[in-house]
């Protein structure tokens, strides 16, 4: 019998596999939200609705990052929700103009802005590190965040603990969201401590 902390883990894996943030492309996050759409089918169908309220939690901050408007995405929720069918999900991805030419003409979007930001992760180790990275993503996406760049900045030794070393972990991201900068900053901290952050979206940076 799978414990409700086990499933947690084991969706929190799929998503982490679908949604493969590092120099995605818009095409890539549709095919990830196509395959996240038909694995929520296939619980709701087999009656396993604490799976799909888990899937859909995560899925939705990452539709929401592409600029939905919120009476768009109440109704798309709903719809998800309810999904049964192949034709249910074929229906919400030509609806909401998810896959096939002309995705962004409609429906209305919010605005998107793009940041240069960095950040620094607190209590990191020479051993946690992939880890701490794996979970800042794991945050941002969760968050209705998209990232469009990672980068590991050079690390700094503070203090070592037989064979594990505390490090100064500094991460340069480049970020895509509807949030506007103060709603950013506030979603980061104090989980991370920001270090820099710059609102690029009309730069050609």
């Amino acid at each position: 019998m799978t414990t409700e902390q086990e499933l947690k883990k084991i969706i929190k894996e799929e998503i982490l596999a679908l949604f493969k943030e590092d120099d995605v492309t818009y095409d890539d996050q549709l095919v990830s939200i196509e395959k996240a759409l038909f694995q929520i089918k296939d619980l709701n169908a087999q009656g396993n609705e604490k799976g799909a309220t888990q899937m859909i939690s995560v899925l939705m901050p990452q539709i929401m990052s592409m600029g939905f408007d919120k009476p768009h995405l109440s109704k798309m929720q709903h719809s998800i929700k309810n999904m049964m069918t192949d034709k249910d999900v074929y229906l919400i991805l030509s609806t909401y103009k998810l896959m096939g030419e002309g995705k962004y003409d409609s429906p209305p979007r919010e605005d998107i802005y793009k940041y240069k930001v960095i950040v620094s992760i607190p209590f990191s180790t020479s051993k946690n590190k992939d880890e701490k990275i794996s979970q800042l993503k794991y945050d941002l996406v969760t968050s209705g965040i998209k990232i469009l760049g990672i980068k590991e900045l050079p690390v700094a030794e503070l203090a070592k603990a037989g064979e594990d070393s505390v490090i100064q972990l500094h991460i340069l991201m480049m970020l895509q969201t509807y949030k506007k900068r103060t709603e950013l900053e506030t979603g980061l901290q104090p989980t991370y401590k920001l270090i820099k952050i710059k609102n690029i979206t009309d730069s050609d940076e």
